[in-house]
Protein backbone atom coordinates (compact mmCIF):
# COMPACT_ATOMS: atom_id res chain seq x y z
CA UNK A 1 0.00 0.00 0.00
CA UNK A 2 1.54 3.39 -0.90
CA UNK A 3 0.52 6.69 0.39
CA UNK A 4 1.30 9.71 -2.24
CA UNK A 5 1.78 12.71 -0.31
CA UNK A 6 0.97 14.93 -3.53
CA UNK A 7 -2.61 13.35 -3.76
CA UNK A 8 -5.82 14.60 -2.27
CA UNK A 9 -5.99 13.62 1.46
CA UNK A 10 -9.97 13.73 0.94
CA UNK A 11 -9.65 10.70 -1.05
CA UNK A 12 -7.95 8.83 1.85
CA UNK A 13 -10.62 10.57 4.19
CA UNK A 14 -13.22 8.95 2.22
CA UNK A 15 -11.80 5.54 1.73
CA UNK A 16 -10.71 5.10 5.42
CA UNK A 17 -13.60 6.77 7.11
CA UNK A 18 -11.25 10.02 8.37
CA UNK A 19 -13.23 12.76 9.08
CA UNK A 20 -10.59 15.92 7.42
CA UNK A 21 -13.18 18.16 8.03
CA UNK A 22 -11.69 22.34 7.96
CA UNK A 23 -13.13 25.05 10.34
CA UNK A 24 -14.78 27.73 7.67
CA UNK A 25 -15.83 31.40 9.13
CA UNK A 26 -15.19 29.90 12.59
CA UNK A 27 -17.95 27.84 12.69
CA UNK A 28 -18.97 25.40 10.15
CA UNK A 29 -18.25 22.30 10.28
CA UNK A 30 -18.16 21.87 14.21
CA UNK A 31 -18.76 17.80 14.39
CA UNK A 32 -16.30 16.84 11.43
CA UNK A 33 -13.22 19.21 13.31
CA UNK A 34 -14.03 17.60 16.74
CA UNK A 35 -13.90 14.10 15.30
CA UNK A 36 -10.77 15.09 13.53
CA UNK A 37 -9.25 15.80 17.10
CA UNK A 38 -10.33 12.38 18.78
CA UNK A 39 -8.70 10.61 16.18
CA UNK A 40 -5.75 12.87 16.34
CA UNK A 41 -5.66 12.01 20.15
CA UNK A 42 -6.49 8.42 19.32
CA UNK A 43 -3.24 8.41 17.30
CA UNK A 44 -1.28 10.16 20.16
CA UNK A 45 -2.71 7.55 22.93
CA UNK A 46 -2.27 4.20 20.69
CA UNK A 47 0.61 4.91 18.68
CA UNK A 48 3.85 4.66 20.73
CA UNK A 49 6.14 6.17 18.29
CA UNK A 50 3.68 9.17 17.98
CA UNK A 51 3.63 9.07 21.46
CA UNK A 52 7.26 9.29 22.15
CA UNK A 53 7.57 11.71 19.34
CA UNK A 54 5.64 14.35 21.57
CA UNK A 55 7.25 13.38 24.85
CA UNK A 56 10.74 13.18 23.65
CA UNK A 57 11.17 15.56 20.72
CA UNK A 58 12.78 19.09 21.21
CA UNK A 59 10.06 21.26 19.72
CA UNK A 60 7.25 23.22 20.16
CA UNK A 61 4.34 21.37 21.01
CA UNK A 62 1.79 23.39 18.41
CA UNK A 63 4.56 22.16 16.19
CA UNK A 64 4.56 19.04 16.81
CA UNK A 65 0.83 17.92 16.93
CA UNK A 66 0.49 20.08 13.47
CA UNK A 67 2.78 17.62 11.68
CA UNK A 68 0.82 14.79 13.09
CA UNK A 69 -2.68 16.26 12.39
CA UNK A 70 -0.72 16.65 8.92
CA UNK A 71 -0.08 13.05 7.87
CA UNK A 72 -3.35 11.52 10.37
CA UNK A 73 -4.09 9.78 6.83
CA UNK A 74 -0.87 8.00 7.23
CA UNK A 75 -1.37 6.52 10.72
CA UNK A 76 -4.95 4.63 9.55
CA UNK A 77 -3.83 3.39 6.30
CA UNK A 78 -0.88 2.22 7.92
CA UNK A 79 1.58 2.48 4.24
CA UNK A 80 4.60 0.03 3.26
CA UNK A 81 5.59 3.08 1.18
CA UNK A 82 5.48 6.34 1.24
CA UNK A 83 5.84 8.19 -1.98
CA UNK A 84 6.95 12.11 -2.39
CA UNK A 85 6.16 13.68 -5.88
CA UNK A 86 8.21 16.17 -5.72
CA UNK A 87 11.25 16.69 -3.80
CA UNK A 88 9.82 19.74 -1.95
CA UNK A 89 7.26 17.64 -0.44
CA UNK A 90 9.63 15.24 1.53
CA UNK A 91 11.23 17.84 4.04
CA UNK A 92 9.35 15.63 6.80
CA UNK A 93 10.77 12.69 5.73
CA UNK A 94 13.01 12.12 8.22
CA UNK A 95 10.00 12.57 11.12
CA UNK A 96 8.37 10.56 8.99
CA UNK A 97 10.27 7.20 8.26
CA UNK A 98 10.49 7.14 11.75
CA UNK A 99 7.27 7.48 13.01
CA UNK A 100 5.82 5.02 10.45
CA UNK A 101 8.27 2.94 9.72
CA UNK A 102 7.44 2.89 6.16
CA UNK A 103 10.11 2.64 3.35
CA UNK A 104 10.22 6.33 1.91
CA UNK A 105 10.44 6.86 -2.10
CA UNK A 106 11.50 10.68 -3.56
CA UNK A 107 10.31 12.22 -6.85
CA UNK A 108 12.55 15.23 -8.47
CA UNK A 109 11.16 16.89 -11.66
CA UNK A 110 13.20 19.63 -12.26
CA UNK A 111 11.74 23.02 -10.29
CA UNK A 112 12.48 20.98 -7.04
CA UNK A 113 16.39 20.85 -7.55
CA UNK A 114 17.11 23.74 -10.30
CA UNK A 115 15.12 26.60 -8.14
CA UNK A 116 14.29 25.55 -4.75
CA UNK A 117 16.57 26.17 -1.32
CA UNK A 118 19.86 26.70 -3.53
CA UNK A 119 20.29 29.29 -0.80
CA UNK A 120 20.89 26.41 2.05
CA UNK A 121 23.39 24.05 1.19
CA UNK A 122 21.78 21.46 3.44
CA UNK A 123 18.40 22.15 2.22
CA UNK A 124 17.95 17.97 0.72
CA UNK A 125 20.62 16.48 3.42
CA UNK A 126 17.25 14.88 5.05
CA UNK A 127 16.65 13.49 1.76
CA UNK A 128 19.37 12.17 0.56
CA UNK A 129 20.08 10.35 3.74
CA UNK A 130 17.22 9.12 4.69
CA UNK A 131 15.13 8.37 1.12
CA UNK A 132 14.95 4.30 0.64
CA UNK A 133 14.50 5.03 -3.22
CA UNK A 134 15.16 8.25 -5.43
CA UNK A 135 13.28 8.85 -8.96
CA UNK A 136 14.76 11.32 -11.40
CA UNK A 137 13.22 11.90 -14.52
CA UNK A 138 16.14 12.29 -16.21
CA UNK A 139 20.12 11.86 -16.31
CA UNK A 140 20.62 15.81 -15.82
CA UNK A 141 18.86 16.02 -12.99
CA UNK A 142 20.60 13.26 -10.91
CA UNK A 143 23.67 15.37 -12.21
CA UNK A 144 22.66 18.57 -10.82
CA UNK A 145 21.26 16.38 -7.55
CA UNK A 146 24.91 15.39 -6.96
CA UNK A 147 25.85 18.93 -6.61
CA UNK A 148 23.33 19.47 -4.07
CA UNK A 149 25.09 16.54 -1.48
CA UNK A 150 23.34 13.49 -3.02
CA UNK A 151 25.84 10.44 -2.99
CA UNK A 152 23.53 7.68 -4.95
CA UNK A 153 23.40 5.69 -1.73
CA UNK A 154 19.67 4.57 -2.13
CA UNK A 155 17.44 2.59 -4.85
CA UNK A 156 17.74 5.01 -7.89
CA UNK A 157 15.63 4.54 -11.03
CA UNK A 158 15.94 7.47 -13.84
CA UNK A 159 12.79 7.28 -15.34
CA UNK A 160 12.13 10.16 -17.89
CA UNK A 161 8.39 12.01 -18.47
CA UNK A 162 6.53 10.74 -21.35
CA UNK A 163 3.84 10.79 -23.80
CA UNK A 164 1.66 8.65 -25.44
CA UNK A 165 2.47 8.15 -28.63
CA UNK A 166 -0.41 5.82 -29.64
CA UNK A 167 -2.28 9.40 -29.37
CA UNK A 168 0.05 12.19 -30.43
CA UNK A 169 0.93 10.92 -33.63
CA UNK A 170 1.39 12.57 -36.70
CA UNK A 171 -1.34 13.36 -39.47
CA UNK A 172 -2.30 14.66 -42.58
CA UNK A 173 -6.08 14.95 -41.37
CA UNK A 174 -5.08 18.74 -40.87
CA UNK A 175 -3.34 20.24 -43.20
CA UNK A 176 -1.12 23.24 -42.65
CA UNK A 177 -1.67 26.81 -43.78
CA UNK A 178 1.50 27.24 -45.76
CA UNK A 179 0.91 31.18 -46.31
CA UNK A 180 1.48 31.73 -42.33
CA UNK A 181 4.63 30.05 -40.57
CA UNK A 182 2.16 28.49 -37.38
CA UNK A 183 4.25 28.32 -34.05
CA UNK A 184 3.19 26.21 -30.98
CA UNK A 185 4.22 25.74 -27.32
CA UNK A 186 2.81 24.34 -23.91
CA UNK A 187 3.25 24.27 -21.01
CA UNK A 188 2.77 26.28 -17.73
CA UNK A 189 2.56 29.61 -17.95
CA UNK A 190 5.62 30.68 -15.55
CA UNK A 191 8.36 32.24 -15.75
CA UNK A 192 10.97 29.29 -15.91
CA UNK A 193 9.21 28.43 -18.89
CA UNK A 194 10.88 31.04 -20.75
CA UNK A 195 7.73 32.65 -22.76
CA UNK A 196 9.17 36.50 -22.75
CA UNK A 197 11.76 35.30 -24.70
CA UNK A 198 9.81 33.27 -27.21
CA UNK A 199 7.59 36.21 -27.53
CA UNK A 200 10.91 38.79 -27.62
CA UNK A 201 11.61 36.35 -30.55
CA UNK A 202 8.35 36.19 -32.44
CA UNK A 203 8.92 40.67 -32.50
CA UNK A 204 12.02 39.30 -34.30
CA UNK A 205 10.05 37.94 -36.91
CA UNK A 206 7.53 40.67 -37.32
CA UNK A 207 10.34 43.31 -37.73
CA UNK A 208 11.62 40.95 -40.47
CA UNK A 209 8.15 40.57 -41.70
CA UNK A 210 7.99 36.99 -41.55
CA UNK A 211 4.09 35.82 -41.80
CA UNK A 212 3.57 33.86 -38.43
CA UNK A 213 1.05 33.22 -35.83
CA UNK A 214 2.56 31.89 -32.87
CA UNK A 215 0.34 29.73 -29.95
CA UNK A 216 0.56 29.11 -26.60
CA UNK A 217 -1.44 26.60 -25.29
CA UNK A 218 -1.59 26.77 -21.13
CA UNK A 219 -2.69 28.47 -18.07
CA UNK A 220 -0.39 30.19 -14.87
CA UNK A 221 0.67 33.24 -12.50
CA UNK A 222 2.52 35.13 -15.81
CA UNK A 223 -0.52 35.26 -17.76
CA UNK A 224 -1.39 38.66 -17.62
CA UNK A 225 2.76 39.74 -18.16
CA UNK A 226 3.03 38.03 -21.12
CA UNK A 227 -0.62 39.23 -22.27
CA UNK A 228 1.32 43.20 -21.78
CA UNK A 229 4.60 42.00 -23.66
CA UNK A 230 2.65 40.88 -26.59
CA UNK A 231 0.58 44.29 -26.37
CA UNK A 232 3.55 45.91 -25.56
CA UNK A 233 5.16 44.60 -28.89
CA UNK A 234 2.49 45.31 -30.68
CA UNK A 235 1.78 41.25 -31.53
CA UNK A 236 -1.72 41.24 -30.25
CA UNK A 237 -2.70 39.99 -34.08
CA UNK A 238 0.61 37.39 -34.02
CA UNK A 239 0.23 35.18 -30.84
CA UNK A 240 -2.67 33.90 -28.94
CA UNK A 241 -2.69 32.68 -25.55
CA UNK A 242 -5.49 30.06 -25.76
CA UNK A 243 -5.47 29.17 -21.86
CA UNK A 244 -5.47 25.90 -20.25
CA UNK A 245 -7.15 23.42 -23.01
CA UNK A 246 -7.60 19.15 -23.61
CA UNK A 247 -5.39 16.78 -25.07
CA UNK A 248 -7.42 16.94 -27.87
CA UNK A 249 -7.22 20.30 -29.06
CA UNK A 250 -3.74 20.04 -27.74
CA UNK A 251 -3.11 17.29 -30.92
CA UNK A 252 -4.88 19.68 -33.55
CA UNK A 253 -2.82 22.04 -32.59
CA UNK A 254 0.59 20.30 -32.58
CA UNK A 255 -0.84 19.10 -36.49
CA UNK A 256 -1.35 21.93 -37.85
CA UNK A 257 2.02 23.98 -36.89
CA UNK A 258 5.18 24.06 -38.46
CA UNK A 259 7.13 23.94 -35.69
CA UNK A 260 7.10 23.72 -31.92
CA UNK A 261 9.10 25.79 -29.45
CA UNK A 262 10.15 24.73 -26.36
CA UNK A 263 11.81 28.38 -24.42
CA UNK A 264 12.59 27.21 -21.01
Amino acid sequence: LVWDKAKNISQFAVQYGISTGKIHNGIRNKQQVLLRIFYLLLVITTNRRVRAYILNTRDSLSNKLKLIATYLPLFSIKPDIIHFEFGTLAKDIKILKHLTEAKTCVSFIGYDINYIGLNEASYYNDVWQTADAVHFLGNDLRARAMLRGYTSSAIEAIIPAAIDTTFFTASNDHPKDDATFQILSTGRLTWKKGYEYAIRAMAMLKQNAVPFHYHIIGDGPQCQALEFTISELGLSDHITLHGQRDKEFIKQALQKAHVFVQPS
